[in-house]
């Protein structure tokens, strides 16, 4: 991992070997924190492999916050949106079977997830601002407010920006009232919206300013 922040809320990449517990971590954190979603309603274990399988990827980001030793909250970003959930499956295909057949005792969710993916898909192929995509952020309701969210968003931007991009894509559900709120604060720019995993949704762009 490497430092990115100072002494109060330390901001790392999660990179090479990780604890398989920071996953455990991250995936409870993200269904705590993003219960709309689709993903946070996955089969237990799901996410975790997935945000493993992302800090494997050298077009993908995980980036923690901690604080006074535990987590706080994470944010994940990709260049390439469209392709990660087929290359997961694809990646580990017997897992995915065991995801796959508990999905079918779950009809709405499979729905949701088929839906999801799809339009993952499909709207890449119209703009290719959504492929660069913030895929994800969650902050403990514990350390709500104290500047964690911010420091992650800004953590993420610097990784964009070093990729050598302008600008990247938000989508966050109507329900996620906060979220819209956040990224309207920093000047993302509503762009559209779209029904994502079963949920009405706000497609913004957020352009880069110049690093300071």
């Amino acid at each position: 991992m490497r430092d990115v922040l100072g002494k109060t809320v330390r901001i790392a990449r999660l990179e090479g070997e990780v604890p398989r517990h920071m996953f455990r971590e991250i995936e409870l954190l993200h269904r705590a924190q993003l219960v709309a979603g689709a993903l946070a309603h996955m089969p237990d274990g799901f996410l975790a492999n997935f945000y493993r399988y992302l800090v494997t990827r050298a077009d993908c980001v995980v980036l923690i916050a901690e604080k006074e030793g535990r987590l706080a909250g994470f944010a994940a970003g990709a260049l390439h949106a469209s392709s990660l959930l087929k290359s997961f499956v694809l990646s580990e295909p017997l897992e995915m079977a065991g995801y796959c057949t508990r999905l079918l005792l779950d009809p709405r969710l499979l729905y949701r997830i088929l839906s999801l993916a799809l339009n993952l898909a499909t709207n890449t192929q119209h703009s290719s601002m959504d492929e660069r995509q913030l895929l994800s952020i969650a902050v403990d309701p514990l350390v709500g407010r104290s500047g964690v969210g911010t420091e992650l968003f800004n953590a993420l931007c610097d990784w964009f920006r070093s990729s050598g991009v302008e600008d990247f894509g938000i989508i966050a559900a109507k329900t996620q009232t906060a979220a819209l709120q956040f990224y309207d604060r920093r000047g993302a720019v509503k762009v559209g919206e779209m029904r994502l995993g079963g949920l009405d949704s706000v497609r913004f762009r957020y352009a880069l300013p110049p690093a300071v």
